[in-house]
């Protein structure tokens, strides 16, 4: 917990983003995509293509999560997560 105590509100939130694009993008697409190849039968650019279509909403989902994360930092200054207010 320590390791984030020095970090502002902000850049809890871009690293809210981009943990949120790594897990949804990068695993969930990726598995996603797997599935479709075995399951379906498609070939992988067909299986990426048809995922492809999910990726700008799961775009806001990750803006969305780091909003919140920026307004729960904000909200609480003396957390651990975020820096205390000057």
């Amino acid at each position: 917990m320590q390791l984030f105590s020095d970090l502002s509100p902000g850049r809890l939130a871009i690293g809210a983003f981009f943990a949120s694009l790594a897990g949804g993008l990068a695993i969930v697409h990726i598995g996603g995509v797997i599935e479709l190849i075995i399951v379906t039968g498609m070939t992988t650019t067909q299986a990426a293509f048809a995922t492809s279509t999910f990726i700008p909403g799961d775009i806001v989902k990750c803006l969305l999560s780091a909003s919140v994360c920026h307004t729960v930092a904000k909200g609480f200054p003396d957390w651990k997560f975020a820096k205390p207010k000057v």
